[in-house]
């Protein structure tokens, strides 16, 4: 067996987010557990989670020999072999980016960081902790004929913190971590492509990676709506655009009330709707509802929508559709923390949900942004034992109904002693909604790389059809699915998405090995399932040469892209189950 980079973290704790990065990011690697495999593998590089010390002898030898090392607040022994003396700690803060890193992310300035920085003394920073700016966030330290990149902020910590958001009122609007003018940026997204985008230059190996996206795609729409008791009348219309468009749409089907029939769900089905479920908090409320600004105040207890209710609700959903669902989108989130809802979900055998996304403020304007920090799926991380929770967060970017609400007052009184007002809706047209989304999409093309994911409801996108006295929506979504097209973004449903991302990460590296005198590196692959249009990327220069991609002897056209700051060889490969031989030759 050969490698390039091996990953060594303790098992059950934070720093499986360092896997979870490496896997997202789809870079080679195999799992290091003793320090002996590191010349046994012929590695290059490690990224080494917290608490290995004892490693420091090993450590300092491998990196005498040319290896790379990626570390995590190092301490003591470990820290001295980089030559870094630790004077403190910062508490939270910002990572400061400028220069050439910068440039490597399409972004310049500060990202939010959470829980607990070492400053060191010592090294050369790429990137600076502030407020304590004369400290390195990101430092390079050389050692022999090697290197490390030392991280001395709490990465694990910081992602953790925003993917998987506490809500102080038991809803959505408040589940974020993101500051208000932080969220036109996937901040999570460009930090995990800092570190690791930093490291893999320094090992001078042109590694091979599998791209976020099928098909060459740069960017990815996706499309669903909230039943919300709509009928089979509203459905049909909604069923006549995405025909005319030949986009597909998700509908999360509400069970509490369902007028739309098991054959006219067929139907739907038959014209390319997808369905998932969508769970209404508020099935019991309390008798103390209440008026506030002249509106009256839905409230609930909390205490009635438990586990059984969930699992109520989707058996029920099920028989009204007729086949199994594989996502949950909440009407309302029941949850202290983030990760009831998800565990719920992974016990009744969902794959995926998609709450997380919305913000509210209680004295600033709505915004649309990237309210989690990230425009990618994610795995949730149970906290009790950090055991990754078998569902994907599929992040919601947009919401029709909150372009479009005149600016209102939102309360949300679901707990007791918990009551949040917040200022809802943004109040612009169809034609100004269209410019704010197609902002975000060209940057999601061009710098961030990521999927936007709109719930459009059908009562809104039928509405004008039906002559209802609501807000029209059907413009601004033709507008959308026709800019999306002419841009060579992907579109997918929901369930697609999840599909795709769960089978991409079952493709794996078996064995990558780089024979330097040939300037050449090979991949044995492997996967279990068939994957259509798996895409990798490839340095598209090494040397000064171009690269000759071979997938299994024969020779492989590519496209050439500006990617994260650099030039690759963009190619897809459509994996069969077994083994691939994926070789890239620059000589």
């Amino acid at each position: 067996m050969s490698h390039i980079v091996g990953l060594c973290y303790r098992n059950g704790s934070k720093d499986i987010i360092l896997e979870e990065t490496l896997k997202t990011e789809g870079i080679p690697y195999v799992r290091v557990y003793n320090p002996n495999q590191l010349e046994g593998l012929k590695l290059r590089g490690l990224v080494l989670g917290e608490g290995f010390e004892s490693w420091s002898v090993h450590i300092e030898r491998f990196m005498e020999k040319g290896g790379v090392v990626l570390s995590f607040r190092p301490s003591s022994t470990l820290a001295e072999v980089f030559g870094l003396g630790e004077v403190g700690v910062q508490k939270d803060g910002y990572l400061t980016v400028r220069g050439r890193e910068a440039d490597l992310l399409s972004y310049e300035g500060r990202l939010q960081l959470f829980g607990l920085s070492r400053l060191y003394e010592g090294g050369q920073a790429l990137a600076w902790l502030s407020p304590e700016e004369k400290f390195g966030g990101i430092i390079k330290v050389r050692r022999g004929s090697g290197e490390a990149l030392v991280v001395a902020f709490d990465m694990p910590t910081t992602f953790l913190t925003i993917l998987q958001p506490r809500s102080e009122c038991g809803k959505r609007p408040d589940a974020s971590r993101v500051e208000y003018g932080y969220g036109q940026i996937p901040q999570i997204d460009l930090i995990r492509r800092l570190v690791v985008g930093l490291f893999t230059e320094s090992l001078h190996v042109p590694l091979l990676r599998k791209w976020y996206f099928p098909s060459c795609r740069r960017a990815l729409l996706l499309l669903l709506g909230d039943q919300d008791g709509c009928d089979f009348k509203v459905m049909r219309v909604v069923l006549d655009l995405v025909k005319e468009l030949e986009v597909p749409y998700t509908l999360y089907v509400t069970p509490m009330s369902q007028p739309i029939s098991r054959e006219e769900f067929r139907r739907l089905a038959e014209g390319g709707i997808e369905f998932g479920f969508h769970p209404d908090f508020f099935v019991r409320r309390n008798e103390g509802a209440f008026k506030s600004s002249g509106r009256v105040v839905r409230t609930a207890d909390p205490t009635q929508f438990n586990e059984e209710e969930f699992n109520r609700q989707l058996r029920k959903a099920e028989e009204d559709v007729g086949f199994k669902l594989m996502g949950e989108r909440a009407h309302g989130a029941r949850w202290e923390t983030v990760r009831h809802t998800p565990l719920w979900a992974e016990r009744a055998g969902l794959q995926h949900d998609s709450i997380l996304g919305v913000r509210m403020w209680e004295s600033k304007p709505q915004m649309q942004g990237y309210w989690v920090g990230t425009g990618l799926p994610y795995y949730f991380v149970d906290p009790e034992g950090y055991r990754r929770i078998d569902v994907l967060e599929i992040p919601s970017f947009g919401s029709d109904n909150l372009y479009f609400w005149k600016p209102h007052e939102y309360v949300v009184a679901i707990k007791p002693n918990a009551v949040k007002r917040f200022i809802a809706g943004m109040g612009v047209t169809e034609e100004e909604a269209f410019q704010i989304a197609r902002r975000f999409l060209d940057e999601a093309i061009e710098k961030y790389h990521t999927a936007n994911c709109y719930c459009f409801h059908p009562i809104y996108l039928a509405a004008r059809r039906l002559k209802k006295p609501v807000y029209y929506t059907d413009t601004f979504f033709k507008m959308l699915v026709n800019y999306a097209k002419g841009k060579n973004v992907g579109l997918m449903s929901i369930d697609s998405w999840n599909n795709f991302w769960r089978a991409r990460e079952r493709v794996t590296f078996k064995e990558v090995e780089w024979t330097p005198e040939r300037a050449e590196v090979t991949y044995r692959v492997s996967s279990d399932v068939k994957v259509d249009s798996l895409t990798f990327i490839t340095p598209l220069r090494f040397g000064g040469v171009r690269a000759k991609v071979f997938v299994n002897g024969d020779p492989k056209n590519y496209v050439e892209a500006t990617l994260l700051g650099e030039e690759y060889a963009m190619f897809t490969v459509d994996i069969a189950v077994g083994e691939l031989l994926i070789r890239v030759e620059y000589s």
